[in-house]
């Protein structure tokens, strides 16, 4: 199957795209293009579908059978799923044709950034991982960790960059071990079709 990603986030549409062979590889999908929406995660839905449509006509002449929407949960306090099945609701009435699928960040893209600290780890001139930011992101917590805070402390140097530091750390993620210990990341990667979440993706899979 063919798959769009659309992100509102900078530092996703650069960095993501680093983990599509992954992607590609544990899904058995192709990614064929990345876009974003300039629109904020906590916009309307009606405001979030009406920036989506053009896109979603990009996605479709590209051949993609799927479109992933990848917005910020941010502090919302609804449910994600019912949050994201309005949406999905939503933009799939704007423009009917691939299949729509949006997969909340919980609660941002930094809070996936550090579920692997692997990644970190291998970059000693960059990042300065501690005890206490493993204990904050081990076991499966990454999601409720406040992410920016946490990779700003480990930040060495110079301060974080969302964007140049998300590229850092993709490149040396692993989205196996980063999965342990995000729940909304196994459900972007069951969304995708990953082998090792394809029935379910509360628990993680070692």
């Amino acid at each position: 199957m063919n798959i769009a990603i659309i992100t509102e986030g900078v530092s996703e549409y650069r960095s993501i795209p680093l983990l599509y062979p992954q992607l590609n590889r544990r899904s058995g999908n192709r990614i064929v293009a990345t876009m974003r929406v300039n629109v904020s995660p906590l916009a309307p839905d009606k405001v979030i579908a009406h920036k989506c449509a053009p896109l979603l006509v990009a996605a479709k002449a590209k051949s993609a059978e799927r479109v992933v929407v990848l917005l910020d949960r941010e502090q919302r306090d609804e449910c994600a799923g019912d949050i994201a099945s309005s949406l999905e609701f939503a933009i799939s009435a704007r423009s009917p044709g691939p299949i729509i699928c949006v997969v909340l960040k919980d609660r941002t893209y930094e809070n996936w950034l550090l579920a692997d600290v692997d990644a970190l780890a291998a970059q000693p001139g960059r990042f300065r991982l501690t005890q206490g930011l493993v204990k904050a992101v081990q076991p499966d917590r990454a999601d409720s960790c406040t992410g920016i805070q946490l990779l700003g402390k480990a930040a060495i140097k110079v301060p974080y960059s969302k964007v140049e530091d998300s590229v850092r750390i993709c490149r040396k993620m692993d989205l196996g071990r980063a999965s342990q210990h995000s729940r909304s990341l196994r459900r972007f990667l069951r969304i995708i079709d990953d082998a090792a979440y394809l029935e379910q993706s509360r628990l993680p899979v070692s």
